[in-house]
């Protein structure tokens, strides 16, 4: 199967598996584990399996946040797929509609295609290298903003960065260089929002892989660029996405 084939066949398991879990799982989940700042849901586990079984046709390993093969890590897979099947648990949970499928494709630490399926909304943004970005027949790209000071800045706090007071602070001070925060709970979407130019900046500390993959490969193909630097684990990155002007500011 070439690049493109990979691309229709993500399309179609991200949609599938966004009807899946309307049908299913929007009025009601159920918590498995209540972590210190993170939740797992029923819903997780059942994206992943559904995801899982599609892509297994493609003979290409898969690297999902559920369930971590030990003899498999980022970048270490000639082709890789590497999946976040429900985005934004604790909003799916409590009702609140920022939630998404993600599933990318990578290549020796670089994306090759993504697509990711806001969960409660009409839109599917994907990605081939090459080909740009899109939703659905829209295509897509970052915005213009030449100025940290005029630029949005979306961002979070992810479940595995430092909580520590130094830490915070340090994070405070950077983000009030910016015009104006946001903060959704949902790193798919926000980078989605990024490469549609909706938002200027993304940018998160210790942020999980399956987490920015797919968006990271829209950003790419959106006439945007990314840098990603090691975080407190192998799969964890400080990440940031923006357009051209604003990625070194």
């Amino acid at each position: 199967m070439s690049d493109k084939d990979h691309l229709i066949l993500a399309k179609k398991v991200a949609l599938k598996t966004k009807k899946m879990l309307l049908d299913k799982f929007s009025s009601h989940s159920k918590i498995l584990k209540n972590n210190f700042k993170d939740i797992k849901i029923d819903a997780d586990i059942e994206a992943h399996e559904f995801i899982s079984n599609e892509l297994k046709k493609s003979n290409i390993p898969i690297f999902s946040e559920e369930k971590k093969d030990p003899s498999l890590e980022f970048n270490t897979s000639e082709n890789q797929w590497i999946i976040d099947p429900l985005d934004g648990s604790l909003n799916f949970h409590r009702g609140f509609n920022l939630s998404a499928v993600s599933i990318s494709k990578w290549s020796q630490g670089k994306p090759l295609l993504g697509v990711i399926a806001p969960i409660f909304s009409n839109d599917i943004f994907y990605s081939l290298k090459g080909y740009g970005s899109w939703n659905w027949d829209k295509k897509i790209n970052v915005s213009n903003v030449k100025l940290k000071k005029n630029a949005i800045l979306a961002t979070g706090f992810p479940s595995g960065r430092s909580y520590d007071v130094k830490s915070l602070k340090k994070t405070l001070k950077y983000i009030s260089e910016y015009k104006k925060i946001r903060m959704i709970g949902s790193a798919s979407i926000m980078l989605c929002l990024v490469a549609d130019g909706v938002f200027d900046v993304y940018e998160e500390e210790d942020i999980y892989i399956w987490d920015i993959a797919a968006g990271l490969a829209i950003i790419d193909g959106s006439h945007g660029a990314f840098t990603m630097k090691k975080g407190s684990s192998p799969n964890k990155f400080h990440v940031k996405a923006s357009n051209t002007y604003l990625i070194g500011q």
